[in-house]
């Protein structure tokens, strides 16, 4: 049978259900039960810890009832609930010191350091933190060292000391190693990758991130692969290799889909739409950035809303839509003020937790040894630290909130003159719109006189072109006419010429010889000719017969001819 710790959540359940005997058994099925539900549901795990705790009080061992009260202080921690967990952490601390329980001593100093580290209380974590690592070198837990360690480092990262930060994480990664913990050895390494980061040493960071991925993608591990893709995206962005850092916040996104985590999603999107922005894909920029800003406001989450409304202002402002980019810009200031009001709430209850807190040290103080002079100076030089960079921070925030008032009139002013010249290009337009509604009227108009007078030219033109038909007809029947008439006459003529030239011929066959008449009329003159015996009667010459007895036959034709 495996131990209760290695038992799934429902396993435990169901043994708790079956045993019901009041005994160390039970108490501890039901702190162990406790336990599990630190991450699940931290609500119902603080009923199993009372359960814890009030069984616990009836047993002879008060160890049981230690770990009772810190189940109760780890599940009121989760839920921000500091004053209950300190205060059960502080009374397992007593009963633990009062029966000499090193290890749960151990346990509860770093617990307690954990929360003051929740309320920022840097050096009095760090005091706890390092009585914890008093005893573990005594007992030898290497596996609580290994934590220990890897807070500690976490503090030096908040405080800036990068260098300490890394030593500390390197410590503990060593350790963890070691021991063969993958769990911490994975945490290890994607803290130091953190810490090169903001070191910028990236090469560093990329080697660290990308073995820590590994790790988690070995252990099966869905939301450290997730966290570890967009810290490595988050790298190669700071590189300015956009196109890999695309690539890998896409992977952590399909990741967070799958484990269905509205954060992870919400912030994915939100550096998606930060590097579509920085390559100028406004359309993309804008999407994306709209998806994550629907996931924020339907999941609460109130801090990615203002980052988001603040980056859709400057795609807005890169698109010249200054009135959209004012009013998220506005969204942002809102949110984002709205979000310090209750940051400022919750570091006035944090000082007075600190306050009340110290004076229940001293009720302890009789269970603890003093610190050595080396914590002491640990402990004095990261209140400096602290104390340096909340002064540095209350500058930055100051500035920053002054640069965020300019640009809120910025884009304000720019809105009134983006509105003032719509309004201006808008009456221009209408100006226009009417004027050209004018001309076009004025065409319309034109076209249908146009209209009208081709309408009336094309009647004329019909008129006309009937007249000239009509009268195409008249000319051509007229034409026929003296032409039929022509004919007629010429046929009249050509037979009366026709008779006439008979009577010719045959005037000429009566007084010449037939070839003397032929020759005649093909040449028009004939060869006079010697006949022996002719008959002819002249009555026209005188003397003709003497004449022509006295002449040759030529030569009175010829004679005839020049006379006649």
């Amino acid at each position: 049978m495996l131990p209760a710790q290695q038992l799934p959540l429902d396993s435990l359940l169901k043994m708790e259900k079956q045993y019901r005997n009041e005994d160390t058994i039970r108490v501890k099925l039901l702190t162990d039960i406790a336990r599990r539900y630190y991450s699940v549901d931290p609500t119902t795990g603080m009923t199993f810890a009372e359960k814890a705790i009030q069984l616990g009080k009836t047993l002879p061992d008060k160890k049981f009832l230690a770990g009772a009260f810190s189940s109760m202080g780890g599940n009121a921690l989760t839920l921000a609930d500091y004053p209950t967990a300190l205060s059960n952490y502080q009374q397992a601390l007593s009963i633990n010191l009062e029966i000499r329980n090193q290890q749960g001593v151990a346990n509860n100093y770093n617990n307690i350091g954990l929360v003051y580290s929740s309320i920022f209380d840097y050096p009095k974590a760090l005091e706890y933190y390092q009585k914890n690592l008093s005893i573990n070198e005594k007992t030898g837990n290497k596996t609580s060292t290994a934590n220990t360690l890897g807070n500690i480092g976490s503090i030096y990262n908040v405080l800036q000391d990068y260098p300490q930060a890394i030593s500390y994480f390197e410590k503990a990664l060593q350790i963890s190693e070691k021991e063969g913990n993958l769990q911490n050895v994975a945490g290890n390494l994607s803290n130091l990758g953190n810490a090169y980061t903001q070191q910028r040493n990236f090469t560093k960071a990329l080697e660290y991130k990308q073995r820590a991925l590994g790790m988690y993608e070995k252990l099966g591990n869905q939301s450290g692969v997730a966290l570890n893709l967009g810290n490595i995206g988050n790298v190669f962005k700071e590189m300015g290799d956009h196109a890999s850092a695309i690539q890998y916040h896409e992977k952590a996104l399909a990741v967070f889909q799958k484990i269905k985590d509205k954060k992870g999603i919400a912030s994915s999107y939100t550096s998606l739409g930060e590097l579509y922005l920085i390559q100028r894909n406004l359309p993309l920029a804008l999407e994306t950035t709209q998806r994550a800003l629907t996931i924020a406001d339907g999941s609460g989450l109130l801090k990615s809303a203002s980052d988001i409304y603040r980056n859709l202002s400057r795609i807005y402002e890169s698109q010249s839509r200054f009135d959209s980019a004012f009013l998220a810009y506005k969204s942002f200031i809102l949110l984002r003020d709205s979000i310090n009001n209750v940051e400022k709430k919750t570091e006035l209850t944090r000082k007075t937790l600190q306050f009340e807190f110290s004076k229940k040290e001293d009720s302890l103080r009789q269970f603890q040894a003093l610190t050595d002079a080396k914590l002491q100076q640990q402990i004095l030089l990261a209140a400096k630290q602290q104390k340096e960079l909340q002064l540095k921070q209350v500058a930055i925030n100051l500035a920053t909130k002054e640069k965020e008032i300019q640009h809120l009139a910025y884009l304000k002013s720019q809105a009134d003159l983006q509105i003032e010249q719509s309004s201006s290009r808008e009456k221009e337009e209408k100006l226009k719109r009417a004027e050209n509604e004018k001309q076009l009227q004025l065409t319309q108009m034109s076209l249908q006189q146009t209209q009208l007078e081709l309408k009336d030219k094309e009647i004329q033109s019909r008129k006309v072109q009937s007249l000239l038909f009509s009268g195409g007809i008249l000319l051509l029947t007229l034409l026929s006419f003296f032409i039929f008439r022509n004919f007629r006459n010429q046929q009249k003529a050509n037979l009366l010429i026709q008779q006439e030239k008979q009577k010719s011929e045959d005037l000429l066959h009566n007084i010449l010889p037939k070839e003397v008449a032929d020759e005649l009329k093909v040449k028009g003159q004939a060869m006079a000719r010697q006949f022996d015996t002719v008959t002819v009667l002249f009555t026209d010459f005188v003397n003709f017969t003497r004449i022509s007895e006295e002449l040759k036959p030529q030569d009175l034709v010829n004679t005839l001819h020049r006379h006649f």
